[in-house]
């Protein structure tokens, strides 16, 4: 079977996803800045619209001199899921919000 890592190396997964995370967080405080009321599930939803989208990434992603190549985007999918769901899930716990 072909090592992805010569493709996708881990370094870069883990630099996307603490990257991602800054990007998320700074949008989230962005969102609940302008919109109190409302900025957490416009946030929710357009985070979750984008990870969707994100999947055609890895399926339109025609890799040369690989074995089997159309395992790659069996492989890179399911990463793009885990951010998201991790994120979401822990979001309110992590962020405390001020109810007084």
């Amino acid at each position: 079977m072909f090592d992805f890592s010569v493709v996708l190396p881990i370094w870069r997964i883990v630099a996307a996803y603490f990257s991602l995370g800054l990007i998320a967080g700074g949008a989230l405080f962005v969102f609940e800045r302008f919109s109190p009321k409302f900025g957490s599930l416009i946030f929710n939803l357009s985070f979750a619209l984008l990870s969707f989208a994100s999947i055609l990434l890895p399926i339109l992603k025609f890799i040369d001199g690989v074995e089997f190549p159309e395992l790659f985007p069996g492989f890179a999918i399911p990463l793009h899921f885990f951010f998201p769901v991790i994120f979401l899930s822990l979001s309110p716990f992590i962020i405390k919000k001020n109810l007084s």
